[in-house]
């Protein structure tokens, strides 16, 4: 079977799948109508639940049941035994606070609160996704130079994820609908990049939502892939993009959500992806794609939203300090006039980070870093030649922003060195590291840092302490 034929019968199938679930979720409609409302500090929602589907706004709160009359009944019994309401009136008058086709005799009822409910929308999710994608022209390579004189424009991606939605309740009303989890990818090139699976990491959360139905998402993967065809001085020396087998795999996605039913959603929208060895190996040009994201999730337990919300406790400021230590390798290549020059075996790296960060809200920090670095590379341009350590260390600050999501935090940041700032060391840098939650206090650092804004640096692998730490 040809690859154009293999592409087409996956969109036929997304399809396929999409309308059939329309069709019988419509038909569930039409023999089951429930439509739900319940008041919230005397004032009646405007969100319903149609069909067992609820969705629920930032300042509602809501109850649903996805069943006809005696067992509709039960489980609206059930869902205000699990809420913190003292007296929800239940009738057919215009303000009545519940109304349904399935629910004809509940008159009145008195619930206490419960506030140990644990998740506000939860389930388990598996999702296909395929990326239709273009090849950024960044080299020559790429635009033809090479042994097949093959310009090279287009990819496609195949991803298989599983995600969990499940989250403490007071983190979903930072990020409402938030998921996370482990994914698997297969990246079709061609033979003289290769074709390399991946195995990553990701997480996603809701932007804006324009109906009960549609939603705008973003979503990160972060990972690596393996199994490219890399640059070799006799068989491929003509890839300058990929200098190792095995790559960093760096996604970021913007897609709309639409609900089909109970247990799929349609997702489409666009991706962005970078594939790069973090300069642990040279040449490491870096290959970037963008392209279309289509896939189709399906929910294998996905839960009503339990009643909740948003009278919580206000959210005061405070400052938190990072102390991150890392280190890794490099390899050391610069241009000459000769041409681009590169130095064989890798080079240490380590350093320490120390961040104030002035908490402003639940989901953003930002503050300034003193930044420590030892680069064994810097300022050498010759395999024998050695420096005084003191000429390849170097002390700078940076301004540091940081995103941060239940689980993980995506930071940013940029600087200049104040001390030493000399040859390798003179410029400004960047920053961009994704920290993983270990413990309340303590995070795992995978960074990444740029000199210039083009230039690859080195990758900061490290461990990180957060003193005065009040996230739950």
């Amino acid at each position: 079977m040809s690859a154009k034929a293999f592409h087409l019968i996956c969109i036929f199938l997304v399809l396929f799948v999409s309308t059939t679930q329309v069709l019988a979720w419509t038909d569930d409609m039409s023999s089951c109508l429930t439509e739900v409302f319940m008041p919230s500090h005397d004032k009646f929602l405007t969100d319903r639940t149609i069909a067992g589907s609820a969705f629920f706004s930032d300042t509602t709160v809501l109850c649903s049941a996805d069943v006809c009359g005696k067992e509709c009944k039960d489980a609206v019994h059930s869902c205000i035994d699990d809420f913190n309401l003292t007296s929800a009136t239940f009738g057919t008058s215009s303000s009545s606070a519940f109304e349904t086709s399935c629910v004809d005799d509940l008159s009145s009822t008195s619930a206490s609160v419960d506030t140990s409910s644990t998740s506000a929308f939860g389930g388990h999710r598996i999702e296909f996704t395929f990326n239709p994608s273009l090849i950024f022209h960044t080299n020559k390579f790429l635009r033809g130079d090479n042994p097949e004189y093959r310009v090279m424009n287009r990819a496609i991606t195949y991803k298989l994820k599983y995600a969990f939605v499940s989250l403490p309740q007071e983190k979903t009303f930072v990020h409402p609908e938030c998921y996370q989890g482990i994914g698997v990818a297969h990246h079709h090139f061609n033979a003289q990049l290769g074709n390399p699976f991946s195995v990553f990491l990701f997480q996603g959360v809701r932007i804006a939502k324009f109906s009960s139905s549609l939603t705008l998402n973003y979503e990160w993967n972060l990972g690596l892939a393996m199994g490219w065809n890399p640059y070799n001085a006799v068989t491929n020396s003509s890839n300058r993009i990929i200098g190792s087998k095995v790559t960093a795999y760096i996604d970021a996605e913007f897609y709309l959500s639409w609900i089909v039913s109970r247990n799929i959603d349609l997702n489409m929208g666009v991706s962005l992806s970078h594939f790069s060895n973090g300069n642990t190996q040279i040449p490491n040009a870096g290959l970037n794609v963008g392209g279309a994201n289509i896939g189709l999730a399906y929910y294998i337990d996905r839960k009503q939203p339990r009643a909740f919300s948003h009278a919580t406790q206000p959210f005061s400021a405070y400052l938190t300090y990072d102390l991150l230590l890392f280190g890794s390798w490099r390899s050391k290549g610069f241009y000459t006039e000769d041409g681009p020059m590169s130095l064989p075996g890798t080079y240490a790296v380590c350093g320490f980070n120390f961040a104030p960060m002035y908490n402003f809200s639940p989901m953003f920090r930002a503050g300034l870093s003193l930044d420590g670095a030892y680069d064994q590379s810097a300022n050498i341009r010759t395999e024998h030649e050695r420096l005084s350590v003191w000429r390849q260390m170097a002390l700078g600050l940076s301004a540091r922003a940081e995103f941060v999501m239940p689980y993980f935090t995506i930071a940013a940041g940029v600087g200049t060195n104040v001390i030493n700032s000399k040859g390798d060391m003179s410029g400004i840098y960047q920053v961009l590291a994704l920290k993983i939650d270990l413990f309340h206090d303590t995070f795992l650092h995978i960074g990444y840092t740029l000199h210039n804004l083009k230039t690859p640096n080195y990758l900061m692998l490290g461990l990180g302490y957060r003193f005065g730490n009040r996230k739950p």
